[in-house]
């Protein structure tokens, strides 16, 4: 329960773009090609992607949200040149990313293209990042450097992005254009806003289209928004289906050996419960009394149980999010789950007591 609330907590989690509309086709490029040829491959593969029908926007990013970290560039602020160093998300995109992408804008505007190579190297940030270095004030305006001869002026601040993991939280990131980048940075993943169709269904059609128009690039996988969201999650639900696999072993082992030492014990008491049922002990009270010694076996290994809980709760904590490794409610769950098995496995053995003909008994001796 308490793994699956924390699968369905990670999938509450907003992580910043439209994971629903949005396919990706990632390609790499030859090495041996420069820099203005990349641009042009770029140029060309959007081009193509926007023709193809339900296709809204396409654009291309250098290192896309949700798949791990990375990418991590110096920055310098104009204001604050006595900075210590430090580093923040670098992205690299196309025109079009942030519509493409579903990401809000928060204040000022986005990147467009006319922001050309030659004219004032722009920046837009996140809300992370104004946050933390222009705290209290409008990020619009101010200029950074990202090491690139000279600053970029910030004309936007959008909405935070899960860049790397779902559970990261807010991390300042910021975003350039290819075009203003004096680096080409490889690999790159296109991406398509799709409307009326579903984006798993224009992989292939966006495949052939990017290999037919740059027939000298690699596509390396086709996949959704959606499925990279689905990796992301991914760990969590695989911990959580081991662990309720784990679970149910743990409670049938438990069952069989509940039963088995129940009955054990039946065996070896059968002549004192022959006494007792000769002297006048009910049938109903035998089998209590067998079932209640099941339960105090059960109770023990709770008590162990819980304490093994409380000393691994930081370590728990690690696997889990949005859920507190120490839940009360949790634990009487399991409390009275383990009650419930234990006392069901000594039920048979129990009613084997119950039917002990006292005369049989005291022939076997």
């Amino acid at each position: 329960m308490k793994l699956r609330s924390c699968a369905m907590n990670l999938r509450a989690i907003d992580p910043g773009v439209d994971t629903d509309r949005v396919a990706v086709v990632d390609i790499t490029m030859p090495e041996d090609m420069s820099r203005p040829q990349k641009l042009q491959v770029l140029q060309a593969a959007t081009a193509a992607l926007e023709r193809l029908p339900g296709v809204k926007a396409a654009s291309s990013t250098q290192k896309l949200p949700l798949r791990g970290s990375g990418h991590n560039w110096g920055i310098t602020l104009e204001e604050q040149p006595g900075l210590a160093p430090t580093t923040t998300a670098f992205r690299v995109v196309t025109p079009d990313y942030f519509r493409t992408m579903g990401i809000s804008l928060e204040e000022g505007r986005l990147l467009e293209r006319t922001d050309v190579e030659g004219s004032e190297r722009v920046v837009v940030v996140n809300q992370a990042l104004a946050a933390k270095y222009f705290p209290g004030q409008s990020a619009v305006g101010k200029r950074i450097s990202t090491g690139f001869d000279g600053f970029e002026r910030i004309v936007g601040v959008v909405e935070d992005v899960a860049e790397a993991k779902l559970t990261d939280g807010p991390v300042p990131a910021r975003y350039m254009l290819y075009q203003q980048v004096p680096v080409m940075l490889d690999p790159a993943a296109l991406v398509l806003r799709v409307e009326g169709r579903a984006p798993a269904a224009l992989l292939e059609e966006a495949r052939r289209a990017v290999q037919t128009t740059v027939p000298a690039v690699a596509v390396q996988k086709t996949t959704t928004l959606a499925s990279v969201f689905d990796v992301a999650v991914g760990p969590a639900r695989q911990v959580m289906s081991v662990l309720t696999l784990l679970t149910g072993l743990a409670l049938a082992l438990g069952a069989v050996g509940i039963y088995g030492v129940t009955a054990q014990y039946v065996s070896r008491r059968r002549r004192d419960l022959g006494i007792r049922l000769a002297l006048g002990l009910t049938p109903a009270r035998a089998a209590a009394q067998v079932v209640g010694r099941g339960s105090r076996l059960v109770l023990l290994g709770i008590v162990v149980g819980t304490i093994g809980v409380l000393a691994l709760a930081r370590l728990l904590a690690s696997l889990l999010y949005g859920v507190s490794a120490v839940d009360p409610a949790a634990l009487l769950g399991a409390t009275a789950l383990l009650l419930l098995v234990g006392m069901l496995a000594a039920l048979v053995p129990a009613r084997r007591a119950s039917r002990l003909d006292p005369a049989a008994v005291f022939r076997e001796q």
